[in-house]
Parts: C-alpha cells; sequence; structure tokens
C-alpha cells in the first residue's frame, strides 16, 4: 500500500507540473489524467489520496478543461471557440470553478486568472463583452491581493514563487496595461489600475535574481510601455487603434498566454524595431512606470542597431552552463522576442507567429 500510494502521488505531481508548464506557455497540454488519478481508480486499494493533493489535482484538472474547451477548436486555424458557444462554455467554467474545494487560494486563483483571460478573445460586438472583461477584472485584482501578500509577508516568500506563478504575475500586468488603454478604464478608478500595475511590477522585479534576466527585462518592458503609452504619464503619442478594438489580440495562439506574447511583439515592433532604446541598458536603470523620469538608456542607441539579443554574458551564461547548473532562460521563447531574434511569419487572419 505504501509503495502504491508513492506512484500515485508521482503520478500525480508529474500530471500537475506538466499541466502548470503547459499553462504558462499557452502550449497544448500533455498531461494524462487517466483512471489512477480519479478517486474511482483507488477503490479496492485502501489508499486514498492526500486531501490537499486531491484538491491540487482538481485545480490543474480545471486549467486543462479550460485549455480543451476554449482553445481546441478544430475548425479554426489557432483552434479558438466562436463567442456564443465560448460564452456557453464560461458559463459552465464558472460553475466548475465554484465547485473547488478552497484549500490553498493562491493557485486556484491562478487557475481562475487562467480561465478568465480568454476575455481578450471575445468580439467587442458580442452582447455578454463588457461582462467578460468585468470577470476579468475581478480575477485579476482577487490573483494580485494574493500576490501583494505573498510581498508583504514577514518572511519574504514572494522571492521564492515558482516560475509559473511569476509567468501568471506577468500575465496580469499585461492584461492590467491592456485594459487601462481601453474605454473599460472609465468603469474603474484610473488611480487604482496604476496602483495595482505599479505594484506587480515591483513583485516581478522581486523574483528577479540577476540583472538581466527575463522577469527584470519584462518588468522593464511593462514599464516602458506603460510610460509610453499606459494611462499613467505619458513620454509618446496615445495609441493608435480604436477604443473599440484596443483590446483585440493579433497573437492568437498561445490560449491564455497570446496576450503576452501579442504585448511583448507590440513592443518589440515600437520600441526595438524602431531602435527607441536598448533593454539590455534600460535594465540596469530600470524605468519607474510611476514616474515622469525616463529610464537613463531610454534614448540610447546601441550602434544605431537594434539589439539582437542574446548579449554578451546570456551567450556565455547559456554555453557555460548548458550542461552544468542550468540556465534554461535562453530557451523560453520571450527571451527570444526580446532579444530581436528570428523573423517570424505573423498572419492577421489567424493571429499565428
Amino acid at each position: 500500500e505504501e509503495e502504491l500510494g508513492d506512484r500515485v502521488k508521482t503520478w500525480v505531481a508529474c500530471n500537475m507540473v506538466s499541466q502548470r508548464v503547459s499553462t504558462g506557455y499557452g502550449q497544448p497540454p500533455s498531461t494524462v489524467y487517466d483512471w489512477t488519478l480519479s478517486p474511482t481508480g483507488w477503490s479496492g486499494t485502501g489508499y486514498q489520496l492526500p486531501r490537499e493533493v486531491e484538491i491540487r489535482l482538481d485545480i490543474e484538472k480545471f486549467c486543462n478543461k479550460v485549455m480543451k474547451s476554449m482553445y481546441t477548436n478544430k475548425t479554426d486555424a489557432v483552434g479558438l471557440v466562436d463567442d456564443a458557444p465560448r460564452s456557453v462554455l464560461s458559463d459552465l467554467l464558472a460553475s466548475d470553478f465554484e465547485d473547488i474545494e478552497v484549500i490553498t487560494y493562491l493557485y486556484l486563483r491562478a487557475a481562475g486568472l487562467h480561465f478568465r483571460l480568454s476575455a481578450f478573445f471575445y468580439s467587442p460586438d458580442s452582447s455578454d463583452y463588457h461582462l467578460h472583461l468585468t470577470s476579468l477584472w475581478m480575477s485579476l485584482k482577487a490573483f494580485l491581493d494574493i500576490i501583494f501578500g505573498l510581498d508583504d509577508n514577514a518572511n519574504g516568500l514572494l522571492p521564492h514563487a515558482t516560475n509559473y506563478i511569476l509567468q501568471m504575475i506577468i500575465a496580469s500586468a499585461f492584461a492590467l496595461l491592456k485594459l487601462s488603454n481601453s474605454s473599460f478604464v472609465n468603469t474603474f478608478k484610473l488611480a487604482h489600475i496604476k496602483d495595482l500595475f505599479t505594484r506587480t511590477i515591483r513583485a516581478i522585479r522581486t523574483i528577479s535574481v540577476a540583472t538581466n534576466d527575463l522577469p527584470s527585462r519584462l518588468a522593464e518592458v511593462l514599464a516602458q510601455l506603460w510610460k509610453s503609452g499606459g494611462s499613467g504619464p505619458r513620454s509618446g503619442p496615445a495609441q493608435s487603434e480604436s477604443s473599440k478594438d484596443s483590446l483585440q489580440l493579433k497573437v492568437r495562439c498561445r490560449m491564455s498566454m497570446s496576450l503576452v506574447h501579442d504585448s511583448v511583439w507590440r513592443w518589440r515592433e515600437d520600441f526595438q524595431a524602431k531602435e527607441k532604446g536598448n533593454l539590455d541598458i534600460a535594465v540596469k536603470n530600470p524605468t519607474n512606470p510611476d514616474s515622469n523620469v525616463e529610464s537613463s538608456a531610454s534614448s540610447v542607441v546601441d550602434n544605431g542597431l537594434p539589439s539582437m539579443g542574446l548579449t554578451n554574458d546570456a551567450f556565455h551564461n547559456a554555453s557555460t552552463t548548458l550542461f552544468g547548473e542550468s540556465n534554461y532562460e535562453v530557451f523560453d521563447p520571450q527571451m527570444w522576442m526580446l532579444d530581436g531574434l528570428g523573423n517570424f511569419p505573423f498572419d492577421d487572419v489567424t493571429g499565428m507567429i
């Protein structure tokens, strides 16, 4: 019985980790929720999965259900479901989410955010468009309240956050940025959105463990986007998109993480391609989104050439630690996009990159 319990818990852990990797990177899940992971699978064995583990598994199963329900339409180029069936599925998923027993709020709120990020795929003309945005806003606040609690914790828990939680925090920041640039901002106080955004940037930088690592670079990207086109102090012209279409995504092939990839792609087109600054230099003197003062590197151009990224330090770290102490950031798709590597084909119709 003890050996059976160890095997089941190991299999559960493998699927939970696999699901979080899929969710965080916006990739199809490779999980296998077979009969051994259902309560009936243990009947007659005398083994009972610990309740906390079982609930954590239920959370990841919910994330898997969101991905398969919302993003696996075989008749669509990127798997998106049409607005009408998506609204029905959203109601069913919302009911399932409410039924999950609460033991740990952190991963439950992350799952809720993953679910509600689908709001960016609805047409602005759909009848319940504003309702889905409001649900997204509530999920954002619920998740970030947990994160800020970790940041304020006397034991300093936030610096030890997992990569999956970091990815959800980054998605939260980009969602706040997106909402602040839309007519939706009129529904809530701008000062509140700005405060949430500033604290989220600080949380991302708190998780950063080295200069110029992925969290610090994405935090700088977020701050630059806020300063240039956010609803806070602006250093450049406002967004050119119409208010009606300002929440629409061009990149739609990364499931709930499409928002992050879409925002980084837009930053790459607006900042890096137009040589507005060097990110590697800017992160050494981070931009404060709550200030009118620019980063000292905001007007620096590296010999007139865009950063063609892996920096010498990054390349050295990747090459020297590949077979030793691992540094996997070099393989992260966000790092490649920030470095300007590759000229990915973009299709305005399918939203594929």
